[in-house]
């Protein structure tokens, strides 16, 4: 007979102890670091735009205003696409931490599938966006 009872790991968290900065947490801020940088890089350009854009004095309220909303746009899909690409960088590292080379190669076709497909629909979203009837609408 076979044993029904399914093994399971319980994680229990331990706040009693503090993570050495050499061994757990050094790791994470090197491996984070760079999309920390992007992200601050990002911001700053936008920041920075944005105040170009309020600062100048041919831009009217109706400009600065489809500007701000130009950008809320740009930054949903931004983060639509950042939201794909977080999935499959798990969904491979498990693969290969299973060392399974048939299922990475399936991950990653599938992930540039809908990286494609993603990439026409939000192409085809900016062109109704710069639809006049749209742009009325604002």
């Amino acid at each position: 007979e076979q044993d029904t009872k399914s093994s399971s790991i319980q994680i229990k968290p331990s706040f009693t102890t503090i993570p050495s900065w050499k061994d757990d947490v050094r790791p994470l801020v090197i491996a984070s670091s760079s999309v920390v940088l992007r992200t601050i890089i990002l911001q700053l350009f936008l920041s920075g735009a944005t105040a170009m854009a309020a600062r100048s004095s041919s831009i009217g309220g109706d400009a600065l205003a489809a500007h701000q909303i130009a950008i809320q746009i740009w930054l949903l899909c931004s983060f639509i696409c950042d939201s794909l690409a977080a999935a499959s960088q798990t969904l491979v590292a498990d693969a290969i931490g299973r060392e399974s080379n048939r299922d990475v190669r399936t991950i990653s076709n599938l992930v540039l599938f809908y990286s494609i497909l993603l990439g026409l629909v939000l192409s085809c979203v900016g062109l109704l966006i710069g639809n006049d009837a749209v742009i009325s609408f604002f």
